[in-house]
């Protein structure tokens, strides 16, 4: 894939020799890189590694593909397709890898414009992140230059085993862990009780505890519903309100991926209630089962979607209803 562009890799190679001998940047923050691809291409991140070494030391970090111990990992995932590169950037804490400081995504051509968009994809990355180095020692890129200044053993361990690299499997939350959300949508009833109303407003409370498994996960906590429905035109007397409170279960994707899809299944007690005059109230069971979505929006939340159909089984009318609504949550 790359023959035609042997001239401009050994130009590159040149470039990258003049800008590097004269460049001082004192600092020793270390970002170790992980390429990931359906269809790897080592000469693709070998070039990639060599351009994204160079950007990065002009920010004075240092770059490394071997490393026990560093400050930042670099995830990229790309995907070649004739002269195009489709590349997806994650910038995480090595100490903190949870979620991403910064994601990056870009679609190149292979070709002499490559070193310029790596450039600017590199600077905006950085600048997302908010972050930035301290002046110690000189930068350097291992691993490119046999003149490159060495990173010392006593301040950046370099192991001569397998690397042992974080990778899509092992970065996120391992241990289990409480998160709650709140939640506001619609009603949409079905069936009989369709006579005296149709449609109304939920307000939800969920709060589980997230198991984080390999390749999926589990939750286990309790939600609570409020539904008030508004009267059909005609239809005489106070509104029903639909309160629920149970069990909620969920199984889902891994928690280590950037986003989380489950199933998700509830059940417990629903309270049937007349506002009108003297409030009328029955208890009665339900269950519902559905589809919960979401994606992370930065330090810990996230935001999503969750539908829902709902049986209540009352002895006088069966009722049924499709609940969507959105949610905002907070992992803690």
């Amino acid at each position: 894939m790359f023959k035609k562009h042997k001239q401009y890799s050994f130009c590159l190679l040149i470039l990258v020799c003049l800008t590097l001998v004269p460049y001082r940047i004192c600092s020793q923050e270390l970002i170790v890189h992980v390429f990931q691809s359906g269809t790897p291409d080592k000469k693709f991140e070998d070039l990639l590694y060599l351009i994204l070494g160079v950007e990065l030391l002009k920010a004075g970090f240092s770059s490394t593909k071997v490393s026990e111990k560093s400050d930042y990992v670099l995830m990229t995932d790309y995907k070649l397709k004739d002269q195009e590169a489709e590349v997806c950037f994650r910038l995480y804490n090595a100490k903190n890898p949870e979620k991403p400081l910064a994601e990056q995504k870009e679609t190149w051509q292979i070709d002499y414009s490559l070193e310029s968009q790596v450039s600017k994809a590199v600077q905006s990355l950085i600048t997302h992140a908010g972050i930035g180095s301290r002046p110690e020692k000189e930068p350097v890129i291992e691993g490119v230059l046999a003149e490159s200044p060495k990173v010392e053993q006593a301040d950046v361990p370099i192991s001569a085993e397998p690397p042992k690299q974080p990778d899509r499997e092992t970065i996120g939350r391992t241990e289990p862990y409480f998160e709650t959300s709140l939640g506001l949508g619609g009603i949409m009833l079905l069936g009989d009780i369709t006579k005296y109303v149709h449609y109304g407003i939920t307000g939800s409370l969920k709060a589980d505890i997230m198991f984080p498994k390999d390749g999926y996960s589990v939750a286990a906590g309790i939600r609570i519903t409020s539904s008030r429905m508004f009267n059909n035109s005609g239809v005489e007397g106070g509104p029903l309100l639909i309160s629920t409170i149970g069990p909620n279960v969920q199984f889902g994707t891994s928690l280590r991926m950037p986003y989380y899809a489950a199933i998700a299944v509830s059940g417990g007690a629903a309270v049937l209630s007349i506002l009108e005059g003297t409030p009328l109230h029955k208890t009665v069971p339900y269950v519902d089962i559905g589809i919960h979505a979401r994606i992370p929006v930065g330090k810990g939340f996230f935001t999503g979607a969750d539908v829902r159909y709902l049986l209540v089984f009352d002895s006088d009318i069966l009722i049924m209803g499709i609940v969507p609504g959105l949610f905002m949550g907070k992992e803690i």
